[in-house]
């Protein structure tokens, strides 16, 4: 006889931007609600529990009474169910997502049950869905009850047909989750475990934790699991290999990624040489997706990570491709390197160049490893820019520079075309070197006329617009540290594609659709400009702070560079004598300047060394002694981690408020 069950199901999360929050310490999105056989969960059932209150977590603040009504759920002869998006896939928009993640889940529902009893019936009860994807009034945003199950019905259909499931083993109906209490069911269930633990109290979110954990009580499906194996298949079968190795090293789960990749060795073992490099050029441009465009640095470090502990090893077992290998291994390490600086990471940064020390002798001595090793340098250049050792830095620039230029020479004499060549690698070296004489400028302006002549250089030797902009901007920064502020502002309108005599409204309208980095070139021209006392510097502050950049916390990330234009902000802000609202942009700046073992603790000192000498100027006391024990304990670890030390022996016994500005300046930022 067949068995009839019944599924409440409701939402929490908004299906688009799950892997910021999780980033945040958030769950995914999800649906979720209770699984009963008939007859076992009813109405009266409901009534006992609910009441007579319409129930919308989201907006209920009474968090004992929540957790009372999950645990009466729970007492019931009933399962939770979860359909999570754990990999937070996002397919076109929130609403598609959501249709995706419902249908796979009533599909893996029916699989179950239909594994466990044989032939079922599962009724669906889902709620009201609103179109948040367009600013569309709130009575028209709610999507139309038959279109929805029609689509609905249509994706469980053509999802089912390979699973052995029929049109007649499920029926789905919709109702109001704010006014059936059914679905005020599946709200409790679902907001519960999506806010376990943000909302609730420690001992709750335990009791919450073992029911969740508890496989007999509750079922939950990673329902895009599927979506990642179907797509991996496709991709092997189409001898998309690249793109195979991609969709596996970007998921957490380590198991899947193992198993999978005796397949993808399968398929490596019976490819020439070419073929294998040709599949490797897509894996480099997702990485430089997630470098390049998404900037999206912890995502590509578990990418290369995964590449390097999975994909490479299976290269390494084919002999003929050896050195092959030892190329991808260093462009992997390169990459690496490049994710690493973003995120300040020291340690790991040293690990890598190690790796590749190792792997350049292995090359063999003609034109692309030769170019291997400037790409090289130009790495290493940055990272030891990045710890602040400039002399270093600079000598390696320099002989890096002579190196490309007498590279590009050859390689003009083997053109006979009047078109200029471009070296990328001679840019490239010219750039850091405008960086690095940028950071010394402060303490020897004798290197501005080298440094200019560098930032000339290196705007012609680029090809494409979008990196002469990214040169505009260093230029920025060099005239700002040179104290050429009107030539700052003129480069940074450049910078966007606007010319000098333009207004400044139009740069800040320009610096909404710019990189973070723009609106730090702002911020710090405008706070230099101050303290210089150029009369600019305040009309720039009052059309950016009439702007909507520096008026939402949510055009603030906790990353670099941000922490420099909370930084510079508060700095103009005390030059204003607004000192409430400069520390709270200090504040700001230095809730992310001491990650462990990062070159932010270098920034986040001199940060905390600027604070504490507006403190003692405007004699703010109530601070002064709480700032003061912290600077001493930053000090101490920043002397642990930084070989070159630039503040080298701190008295911190003075109490006078330039001693600490002077020392704070010695971070060229």
């Amino acid at each position: 006889m067949k068995k009839t069950f019944i599924m409440y199901l409701d939402e929490s999360g908004s299906f688009k931007k799950d892997k910021d929050s999780v980033k945040r310490g958030k769950n995914p999105s999800l649906i979720g609600g209770v699984l009963f056989e008939e007859n076992n969960f009813t109405l009266n059932h409901i009534n006992q529990i609910i009441g007579t209150e319409s129930i919308h977590c989201t907006e209920d603040k009474d968090v004992e009474k929540q957790f009372q009504r999950f645990m009466q759920i729970n007492a019931n002869n009933v399962q939770l169910i979860l359909f999570q998006n754990t990999e937070c896939i996002w397919i076109l928009d929130n609403n598609l997502t959501y249709l995706n993640i419902m249908t796979e889940g009533i599909i893996k529902t029916l699989t179950y049950l239909k594994q466990k009893y044989g032939d079922i019936l599962l009724k669906v009860l889902i709620a009201n869905r609103v179109d948040t994807t367009a600013n569309l009034p709130k009575m028209e945003s709610v999507v139309q009850k038959d279109v929805y199950i029609k689509r609905l019905q249509e994706k469980l259909i053509l999802s089912s047909l390979d699973k052995q499931i029929k049109k007649d083993d499920w029926q789905i109906e919709k109702a109001s989750a704010r006014e059936d209490k059914r679905l005020m069911i599946a709200d409790i269930v679902c907001n519960t475990f999506y806010m376990r633990n943000l909302k609730f109290p420690k001992p709750m979110q335990e009791e919450i934790t073992k029911i969740y954990q508890d496989k007999n009580k509750t079922i939950i499906f990673s329902v895009l699991e599927s979506f990642a194996e179907k797509e991996f298949t496709k991709y092997l079968l189409e001898n998309r290999l690249g793109e195979a190795v991609s969709l596996l090293c970007q998921r957490k789960d380590e198991n899947f990624i193992a198993d999978k990749m005796r397949l993808v060795q399968e398929k490596l073992l019976i490819m020439t040489r070419s073929e294998i490099e040709l599949q490797y050029r897509f894996i480099a441009t997702r990485i430089e997706n997630f470098i390049e465009i998404n900037n999206d640095f912890t995502g590509c470090i578990m990418f290369l990570k995964n590449l390097l502990k999975y994909f490479l090893p299976k290269l390494k077992n084919i002999e003929e491709i050896q050195e092959l290998t030892s190329k991808l291994n260093l462009d992997i390490n390169f990459y690496l390197i490049t994710a690493y600086s973003h995120t300040g990471n020291i340690k790991e940064i040293e690990d890598c160049l190690q790796t590749c020390d190792k792997e350049i002798e292995n090359l063999s001595n003609n034109w692309e490893s030769i170019n291997y090793q400037m790409k090289y340098q130009n790495r290493k250049i940055v990272h030891y820019s990045n710890l602040f050792e400039f002399t270093y830095s600079l000598n390696s620039c320099k002989d890096l520079v002579k190196k490309c230029k007498g590279i590009k020479s050859v390689l003009e004499l083997c053109y006979e075309d009047k078109k200029p060549i471009k070296y990328e690698e001679l840019a490239k070296a010219l750039g850091n070197l405008v960086q690095i004489y940028t950071f010394l400028l402060r303490s020897n302006q004798a290197y501005y006329i080298e440094a200019k002549q560098a930032s000339d250089e290196a705007i012609e030797e680029f090809e494409y617009l979008e990196d002469k902009k990214r040169q505009y901007l260093y230029r920025c920064a060099l005239e700002t540290e040179a104290n050429n502020y009107d030539n700052a502002l003129a480069f940074l309108f450049q910078s966007v594609g606007l010319t000098k005599d333009q207004k400044l409204e139009n740069l800040v309208k320009k610096l909404e659709e710019s990189s973070s980095y723009t609106l730090m070139q702002y911020i710090r021209l405008m706070a230099e400009g101050k303290l210089a006392g150029w009369q600019k510097a305040d009309t720039m502050a009052q059309v950016i702070f009439r702007s909507p950049l520096l008026n939402s916390k949510n055009h603030f990330s906790p990353k670099h560079p941000y922490e420099i234009i909370s930084w510079k902000w508060a700095t103009y802000l005390m030059e204003t004598g607004n000192t409430k609202a400069a520390i709270e942009k200090y504040d700001m700046a230095l809730s992310f300047g001491f990650e462990e073992d990062s070159t932010l603790n270098m920034i986040g000192f001199a940060i905390e060394l600027e604070k504490y000498s507006y403190l003692l100027k405007y004699n703010i006391a109530n601070q002064l002694n709480s700032v003061k024990k912290s600077l001493q304990k930053h000090y101490q670890k920043i002397s642990q981690n930084f070989k070159n030390n630039i503040f080298e022996t701190i008295d911190f016994e003075k109490v006078d408020s330039q001693y600490y500005f002077a020392l704070s300046r010695k971070i060229t930022y």
